[in-house]
């Protein structure tokens, strides 16, 4: 019976003994499991090489998204209107989640290109957008870049930390840049793109404008003589309170002109001067009925009637402003410099009894050059354009405040420099 005991005693700790051996050797199993696991999900994050093809890529994708977003590539022919379209369908970039795959496989997640691009151009419609996930292109025809890095100068070197590398090019217009690209989730991206390092310079124009340069009031700068010419007839006439109106009115006018001038830095000082003309019969509200009748005096233009009684020594040009006491249409002649015109020399704007201070303002930059782009003269889409970009501008029926534009300062010379993407109105 003790015999029994010992063995039945002795199995059991065997038994116990082969458990614990086995718990512990479970255990090991596990941990060693659960290292290789952790192994494995920590060699699954490969740092993407960094080498001469790496940098290259970068700096085409760079170009490509560029041409996107700056040079309207994805846009076709513009057909008459300026509006958003969606790009058709079966495109490469129809989806708007491809451009934007783009973008952040080619800048860092903090880059200020991906900004820029997406709000490009600040303050109008973006060129590239995204409605309903599809890809909607608007064509700014003046957006333009060229100066992008010749391949061939491609250099890169080490930054100042194991995930920073940079990269060195030059322009086609031989400008020397520098590119920072970083190890970001493995993978190496540029922090600045060519248009933000390397942006487009705003020159002087040398050209000008196409229709200012004509005439008495050829451009907005200087001393200029402003002449208010007030005609009488057998119906009508101006006491000397109705003339100081009417001057109160066009020297309001010339005031924000000078005011919208002097904010382009160009200075312009405008001097008054009272005339009259008395005409014995009866005449009409129209300017040609002026014009015709004031070409039958003895002085037959109102270009010889300024030089033979009013002082314009001194002065960088003059501008007549024909005041009628009757209800007359907003009305203006410019000199072209043509045969059928020289015989009424003179550029006038007709104010009448209730012509207000905007159509007076658009009559008087309508003689330095300004048209307003309205359709008889430029495209249908050149015009649609202006209209979207300056909605306020004093040529508009906008809801803001009235302001002469940069488009129109530069037509008027006020200004001989404008931006890149507004070029498109220079060459109509």
């Amino acid at each position: 019976m003790e015999y029994k005991n010992r063995f039945y005693a002795k199995n059991l700790i065997l038994i116990l003994l082969s458990l614990a051996i086995f718990c512990l050797f479970c255990g090991c199993n596990e941990q060693g499991s659960e290292s290789s696991s952790s192994e494995f999900t920590e060699s699954e994050v490969v740092n993407e090489e960094f080498d001469l093809e790496t940098a290259k890529k970068l700096l085409a994708q760079d170009e490509l998204l560029t041409e996107i977003f700056i040079n309207n590539s994805l846009c076709a022919s513009p057909s008459g209107n300026a509006t958003l379209k969606p790009l058709t369908s079966g495109h490469e970039y129809e989806s708007f989640s491809s451009i934007e795959a783009l973008l952040n496989s080619t800048y860092t997640e903090k880059s200020k290109s991906i900004e820029a691009f997406l709000s490009y151009p600040e303050g109008k419609v973006s060129s590239v957008s995204s409605i309903e996930g599809r890809t909607y292109v608007f064509n700014h025809l003046g957006s333009s870049y060229n100066d992008f890095v010749i391949e061939s100068t491609v250099e890169i070197k080490n930054g100042q930390t194991e995930t920073e590398m940079l990269i060195s090019a030059k322009t086609r217009t031989m400008n020397e840049i520098t590119f920072k690209a970083v190890l970001e989730d493995g993978k190496w991206l540029l922090e600045s793109g060519i248009f933000q390092l390397n942006p487009p310079v705003e020159a002087e124009c040398k050209d000008k404008f196409p229709l200012s340069s004509l005439g008495s009031f050829a451009e907005c700068n200087g001393r200029i003589k402003v002449i208010e010419l007030f005609v009488s007839d057998m119906q009508s006439g101006f006491t000397s309170a109705e003339e100081d109106e009417y001057h109160a009115r066009i020297k309001e006018v010339f005031d924000f002109i000078k005011s919208e001038a002097d904010s382009y830095g160009t200075e312009v000082e405008f001097v008054y001067e009272r005339a009259r003309f008395d005409h014995g019969a009866v005449m009409g509200n129209r300017l040609l009925d002026f014009d015709i009748v004031f070409a039958e005096t003895g002085f037959g233009t109102l270009k010889k009637f300024a030089e033979e009684t009013i002082d314009l020594d001194g002065y960088d040009g003059y501008v007549f402003m024909v005041c009628m006491d009757k209800e007359t249409e907003p009305d203006f002649s410019v000199y072209e410099g043509s045969k059928e015109t020289e015989h009424y020399y003179g550029e006038r704007a007709l104010v009448g009894q209730t012509t207000d201070k905007i159509s007076m303002c658009r009559s008087v930059l309508s003689l330095l050059g300004a048209y307003g782009y309205d359709k008889g003269l430029c495209s249908e889409y050149t015009e649609s354009l202006f209209r979207n970009y300056f909605p306020n501008d004093i040529f508009q029926n906008g809801t803001g405040e009235p302001k002469i534009t940069q488009v129109t300062a530069y037509a008027c010379g006020m200004t001989d420099k404008i931006d890149l993407l507004h070029r498109i109105f220079i060459y109509e």
